[in-house]
């Protein structure tokens, strides 16, 4: 792989199998057992879930790029208009191997929906963008090499199209440090600007998946972007400790004594005390 790349083409199996740090991996190698986890999935790969298989279709809908979405014939589906028969199984298997994502006619009328809400309300800011944009550079700090795959690059800064079951802004933010969207927001910035992209923004366009589906855009501050810039520092550590040693360490072999966390403890208990959070950082091989 060149040291530095952007490829606005790339189709995403091709992206998937390149080897290097995302942020995606940067947040499960922090985690506890991460490690272990991110290497045994690698060599067991599992089908997309129906959840995963909507976000994709929703971001071809949306965005475009990626899989073209195709319509399962009426007379392949069920009578409750499901794809359980084999005709529709059997659409779906050669759909997939022509490089397309089947779908019945409610879930594209669906889709169709959403994508018109997104350009009715935020069609100023897709005005002129490129989707599914891959890049990947020699990181300077570490050494590694990186990647990322952004889902729409507009003249002046990233969108990050996120279907959710709540647009509400608590449950974004609790969404953030759980699904490591921090660490995205800060790596993709950085990266851009590393790039020479020249970006000015990263936003999160939020999306719910039921009518009358809302949206709304997210920016995160600056100390969201800071903790990520760390996380997926401490990533990058890891990845390359991983790496140069083919050692992919799990959960530890010792006793663990755990503490209860302070809204689990009174406060009349004697001794209250805030536990330390214990986070992996490649130092524990």
């Amino acid at each position: 792989m060149e040291k530095s790349w952007i490829d606005y083409d790339m189709a995403e199996n091709i992206y998937r199998a390149i080897k290097a740090c995302s942020a995606s991996t940067a947040k499960t190698l922090i985690s506890e057992g991460g490690a272990e986890k991110f290497a045994w999935k690698l060599n067991h790969p599992t089908p997309q879930s129906d959840v995963f298989n909507f976000g994709s279709a929703a971001h071809q809908a949306v965005l475009g790029g990626g899989e073209p979405l195709v319509e399962i014939p009426a007379d392949c589906l069920s009578k409750t208009g499901t794809a359980t028969t084999n005709a529709a199984k059997d659409f779906k298997a050669k759909a997939k191997n022509e490089g397309k994502r089947a779908m019945t006619p409610t879930e594209m009328s669906k889709l169709n929906d959403m994508a018109e809400v997104v350009h009715e309300r935020f069609g100023w800011l897709l005005k002129d963008f490129r989707p599914e944009v891959s890049f990947g550079y020699l990181h300077p700090d570490c050494g590694v090499e990186v990647k990322g795959r952004i889902d729409a690059l507009t003249p002046h800064g990233i969108v990050d199209y996120k279907t959710v079951a709540s647009a509400d802004l608590d449950a974004f933010r609790r969404n953030v440090t759980k699904y490591g969207y921090h660490i995205q927001a800060a790596h993709y910035f950085d990266s851009a600007r590393a790039l020479g992209l020249g970006v000015e923004f990263f936003y999160f366009l939020l999306q719910e998946k039921e009518a009358p589906f809302q949206t709304r855009l997210v920016e995160l501050d600056e100390r969201f972007v800071k903790l990520g810039r760390a996380d997926f520092a401490r990533g990058m550590k890891v990845w390359k400790r991983c790496i140069e040693t083919d050692t992919w360490p799990g959960l530890p072999i010792e006793v663990t004594k755990i503490e209860p966390l302070p809204w689990q403890v009174p406060d009349d208990l004697p001794c209250k005390k805030t536990p330390a959070v214990k986070r992996f950082d490649g130092e524990e091989f």
